[in-house]
């Protein structure tokens, strides 16, 4: 029997939403086991004993070795693993050695449940004949979930040759599905059939629940965010994802929801889906005087593919048709309508170095000025000299490293540069809880920047018997940011600070300080650090 599928703690989605800096456990790290071409695995190579000719005549030359396996593996590409053994005397040891190499040279080519064994035969002119079962999967057998969708996926399994790169392939497409997490999967033989037996967990929700004070203390600090996942809602491939974000202690001061609806296609590599979104605001604090509200509605469709799934090398192409719309008032008078439509075309991935993981993106969005767009000139822009036309190219790179003995490290990065000057909606800022750690939201923002994160972490696992993990981490972090035509806005900024991450159960819990580097806090007028919490409840 093979294990294929090491436990993964949840369902998990390869690709995350919104800003990838903010879920990065969320991106697929979980692989599938796939022996390797060096691994014993069974059945066990046993060759039987040649007939009564070679008993009576102990001495047989191997002259040449003839394998046979039904026509589904080449012959020429086993050639090497023979070879050796041409020319030397036939004995039971020897006879197994050369099963044990032809079986490991198919894995090595990527026939992962192959295996050979050597027949009692008639040896001619000394050659031997080593039968090569390639490995099928015959059957498919699902333990834990009657979804079709994920029949569909594991169905392309079944071929007479198993190939490793199409089993690590749709094992992990299967757990990209919404609500499925792979639990193990085991190929074993019965009746001579080759069965490839899946066990999963499905399940019809999960959540995350959370309290932090990251907002501004105009726009209620202390936040409450809901995430949810609803997968199976109208088909076995589809899930309704929301986001709700409003203020806590001032629930006027900030609302936010967040839709997605994302349906699995084919087998499992294409994913469509629509969204929207729409939020408002109420300034409070020191501006509550002035009566300042805020309107943003979103929406688009969108649709991803995934070019290459396996456990080293992962890279998705996807694209987007979206509009938005932000508005603002003061006293009821609106001074501020930016309208955007948009399409969106990036290249997202992740690479297993050894060490860790490293993932990337690249795109571009293009302004279409389309559906009533904002065009250059309009006084209410956000920005006079903006427009709803425009080109933008983004790049990110987010990295988590294990160094050994419970130390690692995070490498971040995010970069943008545009053809044009952008409305506010559309540029890169510094400040907040991703980039500038130390400063308030957008402190810093532009058309054009460059942002960084570098973090040295050290974590310890199962604790006690009620803190299950524990990191403590340091960071530096800045960038700088550019306006094209103007100096408005732009400049650089750098933080540091450090703080600890722990969760007991379903509960998560992080605090940090975070302080500013050479520069003053807008909200502050000091460089004081400003304190992050965040306490969560997964469910």
């Amino acid at each position: 029997m093979w294990t294929l599928l090491s436990c993964c703690p949840s369902s998990i989605l390869a690709q995350q939403n919104g800003n990838p800096f903010e879920s990065v456990g969320d991106q697929g790290e979980w692989t599938v086991g796939v022996p390797s071409g060096n691994d014993v695995v069974a059945p066990a190579v046993v060759p039987q004993q040649l007939d009564q000719q070679a008993r009576e005549n102990p001495s047989i030359t191997i002259g040449a070795v003839s394998i046979n396996s039904g026509s589904q593996i080449p012959a020429e590409l086993l050639a090497s693993s023979y070879e050796k053994f041409i020319g030397q005397e036939a004995s039971e040891d020897l006879l197994r050695d050369l099963a044990s190499d032809v079986s490991a040279a198919a894995r090595n080519r990527g026939y992962i449940f192959a295996s050979a064994r050597i027949p009692s035969q008639s040896v001619k002119i000394g050659i031997v004949e080593v039968l090569l079962d390639p490995g099928a999967i015959d059957e498919v057998r699902i333990i834990g979930s009657a979804n079709r969708r994920l029949r569909k996926i594991l169905d392309e399994l079944q071929r007479p040759a198993a190939l490793s790169d199409i089993v690590e392939r749709q094992l992990l497409l299967a757990g990209d599905l919404p609500g499925i997490t792979l639990l193990n999967s085991n190929y074993q033989r019965e009746d001579g059939k080759g069965v490839l037996v899946v066990t999963v967990r499905e399940d019809k929700a999960k959540g995350h629940v959370a309290l932090d004070n990251y907002g501004p203390e105009t726009l209620g600090p202390i936040r409450m965010r809901l995430n949810l996942d609803l997968p199976g809602l109208l088909t076995d491939s589809d899930v309704l994802t929301t986001n709700v974000i409003g203020s806590a202690i001032q629930p006027k001061e900030l609302t936010y929801i967040y839709a997605r609806y994302a349906m699995t296609l084919g087998n499992g590599g294409t994913v469509v889906g629509i969204s929207g979104a729409g939020g408002r605001t109420r300034s409070g604090g020191r501006l509550s005087n002035f009566d300042f509200t805020g309107h943003n509605r979103y929406a688009s469709v969108f649709a991803s593919h995934a070019l290459k799934r396996s456990n080293d090398l992962n890279l998705w192409l996807n694209a987007e048709l979206a509009y938005l719309e932000v508005q603002q008032s003061q006293n009821g008078l609106l001074f501020q309508n930016d309208q955007i439509a948009t399409a969106a075309l990036n290249f997202s991935g992740n690479y297993n170095v050894g060490i860790g993981r490293i993932y990337g993106g690249l795109g571009v969005t293009q302004g279409l000025g389309i559906f009533g767009a904002s065009q250059s000139g309009d006084p209410l822009n956000s920005r006079n000299d903006g427009s709803g036309e425009f080109t933008k190219a983004n790049f990110w790179i987010n990295s988590i490293l294990n160094i050994g003995n419970g130390f690692g490290m995070r490498l971040a990065g995010n970069a943008q540069i545009a053809s044009r000057p952008l409305l506010s909606a559309n540029e890169i800022a510094i400040g907040g809880p991703y980039f500038g750690k130390g400063y308030d939201f957008s402190e810093r923002f532009g058309d054009e920047g460059v942002l960084g994160l570098a973090e040295l972490r050290k974590e310890f696992n199962d604790v006690s018997a009620w803190l299950d993990w524990l990191q403590f981490y340091a960071f530096v972090d800045g960038g700088y940011v550019s306006n094209i035509g103007t100096n408005l806005g732009d400049g650089s900024l750098a933080s540091a600070g450090g703080g600890i991450r722990s969760q007991i159960g379903r509960l998560d819990f992080s605090f940090e300080a975070a302080a500013p580097v050479g520069n003053d806090r807008f909200e502050s007028g000091d460089q004081s650090p400003k304190i992050n919490i965040q306490v969560g409840l997964r469910f």
